[in-house]
């Protein structure tokens, strides 16, 4: 089997019920984790955790699977909303964006961004930006105005989801993956491919260089890409 980890901080505890695997959960300060550790495989993985900097995720979602442009009877594709299935990926979407302690929600105004996104807008009670540069109009007419909007989203250490389409993804993504530091040929195809289906996302973990005080040092070159990933949302099925 293929195990992933994650380093994380608790936002909510909300319980738990023993079961026929788990009699407990507890959770440890770090310097006391050390003596409840069994293998010393464990406490070197642990060590090497602890050491990384804190950071921050930035999420690059493609919006949920919409209606077929060819079965939409709008007069604009802007309006053409998330299919059943869409709407089915959205809650799954919700969730996972909770579980990434997401703040902060730029989305294109395309309504099929929009609808994507709006459950878990709902729930922050919060106000989405929307980028007319991350949309597919948007860069198709400007495209010049991607990097700055990318670049914006990119510098603000706050938990982030950006949500847009398929035929903007390379160049999205693409911005991300320089401004973090990751050159071309360490970008691995398995994370950083942008053929997304409909609802998935790639996660970049970024550090920030920050001084004594906890803030941030400057605005340039001071945000770093230490670890990325890529999940295909589940939902996927017509029923």
């Amino acid at each position: 089997k293929e195990v992933h980890y994650w380093r994380a901080h608790v936002l909510e505890d909300l319980g738990f019920a023993p079961d026929e695997e788990v009699d407990k959960v507890a959770w440890i300060p770090v310097d006391q984790v050390a003596k409840h550790l069994t293998y010393v495989q464990d406490l070197e993985f642990l060590e090497r955790a602890i050491a990384l900097p804190p950071t921050s995720p930035l999420i690059i979602l493609r919006h949920a699977k919409a209606v077929k442009r060819s079965d939409f009877t709008g007069k604009d594709d802007s309006d053409r909303p998330l299919s059943g299935r869409g709407r089915r990926q959205s809650k799954i979407i919700t969730e996972v964006l909770e579980g990434y302690g997401i703040e902060h929600v730029i989305s294109s105004p395309m309504r099929r961004c929009q609808e994507t996104v709006k459950r878990y807008v709902k729930q922050l009670s919060a106000t989405p930006t929307l980028v007319d540069a991350i949309s597919e109009w948007g860069y198709e007419q400007n495209p010049e105005d991607l990097d700055p909007a990318v670049e914006l989203a990119m510098n603000n250490p706050a938990p982030t989801v950006l949500c847009s389409h398929r035929p903007v993804l390379d160049a999205i993504l693409d911005t991300v993956a320089r401004l973090g530091g990751i050159p071309k040929n360490e970008r691995k195809e398995g994370i950083w491919s942008t053929k997304l289906s409909p609802g998935s996302f790639v996660v970049v973990h970024r550090a920030f260089e920050l001084d004594g005080t906890g803030n941030r040092v400057g605005r340039e070159n001071t945000v770093k890409i230490v670890a990325s990933e890529h999940h295909v949302v589940p939902g996927n099925q017509e029923s």
